[in-house]
C-alpha cells in the first residue's frame, strides 16, 4: 500500500489538531457550567466570554495583508487562545507559501501548531521556506525544514543550500553542517556530495543508514564514500560501508579495497574483514594469512581479531600470535581484549 505523501499527512495533522481543540472547548464549557459557583449569575458568565461577534470583528482585521504585524498579533490577543488556534490552523492548511511566515509569527506560544505550520511549509515550497528562514537569520525551523526536503527532493536541497552558502548574507545561518548531516542520514548519496562540496570540516554528520544505502549497491556505496576526505567522517562512513559488504560480499570489498589509496581502502578492508570473521571466521583467517603485503596483513588481521573476538577470543589470540608481527600484533590482540 503507497504510504501518504508529506502534504497529506500534514493535512490530518492539522484536521486532527482542530478537532482536538473543538472537542476541548465543548468538554471545558461542560465542565465550567457544572461548577460554576451559585452566586454567579448565568449573565455574569457568559459576559466573561468573548462574544462571536467579537470574534469575528477581530478575526477580519487579521485577514487584511495591509495590517501591520503589530496589529494583527493585537487583534489575535483580543481572541481566547482555542479561538486564535483554530484560526491559524485553518488558515494555514489553506495559506500560500507567502502567507505562512506570517502565520509561524502569529503562532508564537502554540508549540505544537508553531510545529505543525513549519511542516506545512516544508512540504509544499522547501526552497521558499529556506530563503525566507535565511532572510529572517531565522534558523529555528530548521531542522523540521531538512528532515522534510531531505526526503523529498534532496537533489535540490543540496544545490540550494549550496547556492545560498555563497551569499555573505546568509553565510551565518545557511545551516550547512544541519543539512549535511540530515543528508547523510536521509539519502546518503547526497550526505557525501554536502560534505565534498559544503567546504564542512571537522564534523561527523548522522551515519545511521549507510549500511541500508550499502546493501543496495555495495559497489556504488563505497566508491561514493572513497570520494569523501580521509577525516574522521570519511573514515567513519567507509568503516559503515565494510561492515554492510563485508556481511554481504567480504572477497568483492577487499579486492574493491586494494583499488583505494590509503587510509580509505584499509579501512574497508578492516571493516569487511571484521563483518566477514563474524560469518564465517575459517575462510577469513585463510584470506588474511595468504596476503604477502605485510601493511594489509596487519590491517586485517586487526579486523580478523576484532572478528573473531565476538564468538571465539581464544582463536583470535592464536592467529594473532601465529600471523602478525610487532605492533600488528599488539594492536590485534588489544583488539581481542
Amino acid at each position: 500500500m503507497k504510504p501518504p505523501d508529506m502534504k497529506t499527512s500534514l493535512s490530518r495533522h492539522l484536521i486532527i489538531f482542530l478537532i482536538a481543540t473543538i472537542v476541548g472547548v465543548f468538554i471545558g464549557t461542560i465542565v465550567r457550567a457544572k461548577w460554576l459557583p451559585p452566586d454567579r449569575s448565568h449573565a455574569e458568565f457568559t459576559a466573561s466570554e468573548t462574544s462571536e461577534s467579537t470574534i469575528s470583528n477581530n478575526a477580519s482585521i487579521l485577514t487584511k495583508r495591509s495590517q501591520q504585524k503589530a496589529e494583527e498579533a493585537s487583534a489575535l490577543a483580543k481572541i481566547p487562545a482555542v479561538q486564535s488556534a483554530l484560526w491559524l490552523a485553518t488558515r494555514a492548511e489553506k495559506a500560500s507559501p507567502s502567507e505562512l511566515w506570517r502565520l509561524l509569527q502569529l503562532a508564537k506560544g502554540h508549540g505544537d501548531l508553531q510545529d505543525a505550520i513549519a511542516a506545512r511549509w516544508a512540504a509544499i515550497d522547501p526552497s521558499h521556506m529556506y530563503a525566507t528562514l535565511r532572510d529572517h537569520n531565522n534558523d529555528n525551523y530548521d531542522r523540521i525544514l531538512f528532515d522534510a526536503w531531505s526526503k523529498s527532493n534532496p537533489s535540490e536541497m543540496l544545490n540550494t543550500v549550496r547556492a545560498m552558502k555563497g551569499d555573505a548574507t546568509a553565510r551565518s545561518s545557511n545551516g550547512a553542517h544541519m543539512a549535511a548531516d540530515y543528508l547523510m542520514h536521509n539519502a546518503p548519496e547526497f550526505g557525501v556530495k554536502a560534505m565534498n562540496t559544503l567546504g564542512i570540516q571537522m564534523f561527523t554528520p548522522n551515519m545511521k543508514n549507510i549500511a541500508d544505502w550499502t546493501a543496495k549497491n555495495p559497489r556504488a556505496a563505497a566508491e561514493n564514500v572513497a570520494t569523501m576526505n580521509a577525516d574522521h567522517a570519511g573514515i567513519k562512513a567507509m568503516a559503515e560501508v565494510g561492515k554492510a559488504w563485508g556481511a554481504m560480499e567480504p572477497e568483492a570489498a577487499l579486492t574493491y579495497a586494494e583499488t583505494l589509496c590509503n587510509p580509505m581502502g584499509l579501512q574497508l578492508s578492516e571493516s569487511a574483514m571484521t563483518s566477514w570473521a563474524k560469518e564465517d571466521p575459517e575462510a577469513a583467517a585463510d584470506f588474511a594469512a595468504a596476503q604477502t603485503d605485510p601493511e594489509l596483513r596487519a590491517k586485517l588481521g586487526q579486523g580478523l581479531a576484532t572478528g573473531l573476538a565476538k564468538t571465539d577470543p581464544a582463536t583470535a589470540l592464536d592467529w594473532a600470535q601465529q600471523n602478525l608481527k610487532s605492533t600488528a600484533r599488539a594492536e590485534a590482540i588489544g583488539s581481542v581484549v
